[in-house]
């Protein structure tokens, strides 16, 4: 499942990942993720014998830029700014 970091907050990354019309929201420590993230960064998680399972592939990498792009564009647009 793709998970995407909405913010981090004591130690503590604050997810979302929407599934059939359905938003999920889980909470990971930082610490048992084994690659860095910030806010904004796509991750593949799955749930493995009650156990957490991180991955960072590059289609989750191309994802997280694609999104920041989209984000600054509107963000652009929406205060007279170029591209």
């Amino acid at each position: 499942m793709k998970f995407t970091v909405d913010r981090i907050e004591n130690g503590i990354a604050l997810c979302e990942s929407s599934a059939e019309e359905a938003i999920i929201k889980k909470e990971f420590p930082v610490s048992s993720i084994p690659f860095d993230i910030k806010e904004g960064t796509v991750f593949t998680a799955a749930e493995v014998d009650e156990k957490w399972e991180f991955e960072l592939t590059e289609s989750d990498i191309q994802e997280s830029g694609e999104r920041k792009k989209r984000v600054r564009k509107k963000l652009n647009k929406l205060f007279g700014r170029k591209d």
